[in-house]
Formats: structure tokens, C-alpha cells, sequence
């Protein structure tokens, strides 16, 4: 099995490395700013990365899908936005707000 290069092929494409979940979407903020914006978030199990660096933007209005394949971190990175599970590293921001390590019941 062949992996493409960790490095980035245009300035709006980073191929995350093996096994960690990566969403790009265009670097400059849309006007109105983030609806959601994960940037380096990180989760560790043990000895196992869940998630390495992970980013995500979403613009409001956009509709977005994690795909890949089991095992790759998507439901841990939707859980961390969701507060069931704390990042290692990483920052959140919703509505420009920093929710970095909010809880569950905060994010309802």
C-alpha cells in the first residue's frame, strides 16, 4: 500500500500523515468567520494518536462528511467537538468562540 506525501500539494491542501484525520477547506476565513474551526487537535489513547493534528473549518451553511477508514479518528474528532472527550492538544473555537475543553453539557 502506497501513501501520498506529507507534504502539502497547493497552499489550501495538507495530506494528513497515516492514520490521523485531516478536513481542509479554503485557509481564509469567509466573511461572516467560522461557524466551527478545530486546528491542531490531538487525542491520545495509551501509545495510540487518535488523532494528530487534526484540523476542520466550517463555514455556515456548509454541510460537511468524515470519511475514511475505521480506525482513522473520525468519531473521536466529533466527539471532541462535542465535549465527550477532552483534546490533548488543539483549540476549538465555535462562532469565534473558544470552547477549547468545554463539556458536554456546555456544548448543549
Amino acid at each position: 500500500m502506497t501513501y501520498p506525501s506529507d507534504e502539502p500539494q497547493s497552499s489550501n491542501e495538507r495530506i494528513p500523515p497515516r492514520g490521523a484525520v485531516a478536513v481542509t477547506t479554503a485557509l481564509d476565513p469567509p466573511p461572516d468567520g467560522w461557524a466551527v474551526r478545530m486546528t491542531g487537535i490531538t487525542k491520545r489513547f495509551g501509545s495510540v494518536v487518535a488523532n494528530r493534528a487534526a484540523s476542520l473549518n466550517v463555514a455556515r451553511g456548509e454541510i460537511h462528511a468524515l470519511v475514511g477508514e475505521n480506525g482513522a479518528g473520525k468519531s473521536t474528532l466529533m466527539r471532541i467537538l462535542s465535549g465527550l472527550y477532552g483534546s490533548d492538544g488543539g483549540q476549538i473555537e465555535v462562532n469565534g468562540r473558544d470552547v477549547t475543553g468545554w463539556t458536554t453539557p456546555a456544548a448543549i
